[in-house]
């Protein structure tokens, strides 16, 4: 025979967030940051959250859009799986232009072509400026502070200067975009012309 104070206890599990767990106890389980979400959640849900919540988009990829170019922005991404800090690199490159409606992919060699120029001409600005330190009448160590401070600011510029013209074009091209571009180009141009 049971005892009349024994209570049957269930417990219930309502959506993903909250628990109820018998009597008077509630457990809820709120996300408390956005970094927490970025860090926790799986891309699925990321991605359908970023497209309706504009302070997520902008804390995953450093910038602000209205929600159909977010939608676009998402879609981009898992087109050519592309990671959240890749985005945020070709949108500071200039690649990804937003505008109100959508958003426009820039492909062109230009960018990686303008780096490489940049990066040679300051690579032989600095070796000017080697040369100057290393011809002087300068005691030998404040030649050594002249080489060590060249070489670490010169060696921090073109890194700005590699990460911002070159990385980002070769991000493009190694996911296929740039194929994909050149290949709508191609198509369109054989479309309009027969």
């Amino acid at each position: 025979m049971k005892p009349e104070n024994e209570h049957s206890t269930s417990q219930l599990n309502i959506g993903n967030e909250q628990r109820n767990a018998a009597r008077d106890y509630l457990e809820i389980s709120g996300i408390g940051s956005i970094d927490v979400a970025l860090a926790t959640w799986t891309p699925e849900r990321l991605d359908e959250t970023s497209k309706f919540n504009p302070n997520l988009f902008a804390r995953r990829f450093g910038f602000s859009c209205t929600t159909p170019v977010r939608a676009q922005v998402i879609a981009f991404q898992r087109q050519y799986d592309l990671l959240d800090r890749n985005i945020w690199w070709l949108r500071r490159a200039g690649h990804i232009q937003v505008s109100r409606t959508g958003i426009k992919i820039d492909t062109s060699a230009f960018m990686p072509i303008f780096g490489v120029v940049q990066v040679v001409l300051f690579g032989l600005m600095m070796g000017l400026m080697f040369q100057h330190v290393g011809l002087s009448n300068a005691p030998h160590w404040k030649q050594a502070l002249g080489y060590s401070g060249i070489g670490i600011i010169g060696g921090l510029i073109e890194l700005m200067l590699i990460k911002l013209y070159i990385v980002p074009w070769r991000i493009l091209s190694e996911c296929g975009a740039v194929k994909a571009e050149r290949l709508k180009k191609s198509s369109s141009r054989a479309n309009s012309m027969g």
